[in-house]
């Protein structure tokens, strides 16, 4: 009964794992970043939890206010504001850590213009916390930069 009990309790636990799929995978990044209306990197300074009505139901989110660090692509407000859902298991959150710094990926949303979601296919990533002027790119912010020099090399004749 009890090897009983724990299969099943693995099992309800394994379907919010695969909840954040996309028919064709995710974007590969060199299609997030073509994508991309805005590329930067920023600090998160704050975050709040907020909500919407969608579909007749109330859908919580979260409301991250950055500062500008750098600009990549496009032209992003100094401070602005970015959107996420709440972090959980299966959701395709970023998850939002205030203190962190993160290469942001933002379009608008159709449906929701004023929204600029960075949640796992955005394409945005994050950085992580203490990081200092002058410190050495990590490995996935060189590699944005090699595909926009690419990208922009491409479309200059």
């Amino acid at each position: 009964m009890i090897r009983a009990a724990c299969v099943f309790a693995l099992l309800v636990a394994a379907f919010p794992a695969d909840a954040c799929s996309r028919k064709g995978g995710p974007p590969t990044l060199a299609e997030s970043i073509a994508a991309a209306q805005n590329i930067f990197v920023a600090r998160l300074v704050s975050a709040k939890e907020k909500s919407f009505r969608a579909d007749g139901e109330v859908e919580p989110y979260v409301e991250g206010r950055y500062r500008l660090l750098e600009t990549l692509k496009g032209l992003p407000s100094r401070k602005g504001v970015v959107h996420d859902l709440p972090l959980g298991p299966g959701n395709c959150s970023l998850g939002l850590l205030v203190g962190w710094d993160y290469v942001f990926m933002t379009s608008p949303d159709k449906e929701y213009p004023r929204m600029r979601w960075v949640g796992f296919f955005s394409g945005s990533f994050p950085l992580g916390p203490y990081r200092e002027p002058g410190e050495a790119d990590e490995k996935e912010l060189q590699e944005v930069r090699e595909i926009l020099k690419s990208q922009s090399e491409a479309e200059s004749p």
